[in-house]
């Protein structure tokens, strides 16, 4: 069985005798999206699309060959509700899938604790350096909060284009939800209360808040705002984002939505979370091999997977055997390309300085907002963390900072 999403999707295709339009029709998408997954460059960022996919493909009483789409697609494998609402299978036939671990557990747990358990509670802004969650995470939380919601629950998304006008805007926040029909604010508005009143709690997930045109983004928070307040048991709020939402709050008056809003950072990875990476490049790694693999990469998710790629392509190789080839032959281009240009911008010697520095050097600035621009450069470009103080993730993260001086 192949292990390229593209290549099994056109086996699937040709088994079905499906075409690229009529696919595309069938789970709504057009038609440059199935080529784009067929010729491998692009993977499903969306869940619904692949479940809509599954009796189009007439793989639906196939549990084998549903999962294995998923999980090219690095999506999670189907879960019990999905296998009895997608599958053409009979109740007893049903079988859930093997309990396997998924990344992001704590963080999820967190998530879930602040939202179910309490009678009102706090709308929260989770903000991640790099926004480095793979593409699913948003299917991955969705999912474990369906039970508590019932699946009532929007993940709304502002809209790129800085030309829109309202209209324009409110349609294409509310286009992928059928629960929701606006042509301007008053009638989005309207419409989200009016699902309120007769679906009960509502939890509502809002990523990219700081792309689009801030005018239309502005009278989209007062809604939210205006929402949380009428209805503060039903609507749970969660906003997702990195370093442009943290200065947006930052710059918001006492009365704005973000200024409302509670921050949760990003929790650090675990060494569950390497070993579900190890799990989605295929290279199986021992429990203690991911706490070095963790250990040495101080959870940064780029120098894990280079790590486990070089795992896989070259097994011989120990861990410091990686560690020399990272540090020296397979140096991370965005991480060279962040010290030369803070080099090249004046941090010349504030940044030695701190590249030289072993452990905690820092207790005064905590994130998510920094005053001193190099600290706060280095934080959302995740080079560094925040544990009793801020530190380097990593020696190879300093190693490699430091090699940016030897010219």
């Amino acid at each position: 069985m192949t292990n390229n999403f593209g290549e099994f999707l056109k086996q699937c295709m040709c088994d079905a005798h499906i075409s690229d339009s009529a696919l595309a029709e069938a789970i709504r998408v057009n038609r440059q999206t199935i080529f784009r997954w067929k010729t491998h460059k692009t993977l499903p960022q969306h869940r619904d699309p692949l479940l809509r996919s599954l009796k189009s493909l007439r793989i639906q009483d196939d549990l084998a060959k549903c999962n294995q789409l998923f999980k090219l697609s690095q999506h999670p494998l189907l879960n019990a509700e999905e296998i009895k609402t997608y599958l053409k299978l009979s109740t007893e036939a049903v079988i859930t899938p093997p309990s396997t671990q998924q990344p992001f557990q704590d963080l999820i747990q967190k998530i879930i604790t602040n939202f179910i358990h309490s009678a009102y509670p706090t709308p929260l802004m989770l903000l991640s350096p790099e926004q480095h969650q793979p593409l699913w995470f948003f299917d991955v939380l969705l999912s474990h909060l369906a039970p508590y919601y019932k699946n009532n629950f929007f993940h709304l998304i502002p809209p790129a284009s800085e030309t829109l006008d309202e209209r324009g805007y409110f349609e294409n926040l509310t286009t992928p939800h059928k629960a929701l029909t606006a042509f301007n604010a008053n009638q989005f508005e309207i419409s989200l209360k009016r699902h309120i009143k007769q679906q009960g709690k509502v939890f509502i997930l809002v990523s990219r808040f700081e792309q689009g045109a801030l005018q239309h983004n502005k009278v989209f928070a007062r809604i939210l705002r205006n929402l949380l307040e009428f209805y503060k048991k039903e609507v749970h709020l969660l906003m997702f984002g990195g370093e442009k939402l943290a200065a947006i709050k930052s710059e918001q008056g006492s009365h704005s939505l973000l200024n409302l809003m509670e921050e949760l950072l990003w929790l650090e990875l675990t060494a569950v979370d390497v070993l579900c990476m190890a799990d989605e490049l295929q290279t199986p790694i021992a429990p203690s091999v991911a706490e070095e693999i963790l250990r040495v990469s101080g959870g940064h998710a780029y120098l894990i997977k280079l790590h486990l790629k070089l795992t896989k392509n070259y097994p011989q190789l120990s861990l410091e055997q990686q560690l020399y080839a990272i540090q020296h032959t397979h140096r991370p281009q965005s991480m060279l390309t962040i010290f030369n240009q803070l080099i090249n911008e004046g941090f010349h010697y504030q940044l030695k300085d701190l590249l030289d520095t072993k452990g905690v050097f820092t207790t005064t600035e905590k994130p998510p907002f920094f005053m001193n621009p190099l600290l706060k450069t280095l934080y959302w470009n995740n080079l560094l963390s925040y544990q009793s103080g801020l530190q380097w993730r990593c020696a190879t993260i300093q190693t490699i900072g430091l090699s940016c001086y030897e010219k």
